[in-house]
């Protein structure tokens, strides 16, 4: 899908199933003019799981970071989820300003505003889908603008 201004749209990965019944958008990260391994960049993405079956995003991954991590923020602090349930019919945002955020570590380049990434996104089910992720530099002005 997790720079050269393309489309947000879904794409077939060519090792696993492609997931029909999740659909992903809008799909954004913080634009950064620094990288290395200690760098941290927030994601945000709409998942919306069409079926009648409940999955789960297992995790991400993409060639922009050296991982992408599910993090959840609570009053004991942040912490790192394994999996992230998707609802039958529903939809779920991991949304600025939400409990939940992706976190891209160890970024290996700079990214500006409107550049694009591609992330894969594992689920349960054996299926990924692969987005584009547009960068913004403002999260909540940015996803609000992508429709968020």
């Amino acid at each position: 899908m997790r720079w050269m201004l393309l489309p947000a749209g879904l794409a077939a990965c060519a090792t696993t199933p492609t997931s029909e019944a999740v659909s992903v958008g809008p799909a954004i990260f913080r634009a950064v003019d620094v990288h290395g391994p200690d760098i941290e960049v927030a994601g945000f993405v709409r998942l919306v799981n069409a079926s009648g079956k409940a999955d789960r995003l297992m995790g991400i991954s993409c060639a922009c970071a050296e991982r992408v991590e599910i993090h959840n923020t609570n009053p004991e602090g942040m912490h790192v989820l394994p999996h992230l349930d998707l609802p039958a019919g529903a939809t779920t945002d991991i949304r600025p300003g939400g409990p939940t955020h992706l976190m891209l570590i160890g970024t290996k380049q700079g990214y500006r505003a409107g550049e694009t990434v591609q992330m894969t996104l594992s689920f349960e089910s054996g299926a990924s889908l692969s987005a584009a992720f547009t960068g913004v530099d403002n999260s909540a002005e940015g996803w609000k603008a992508a429709g968020g």
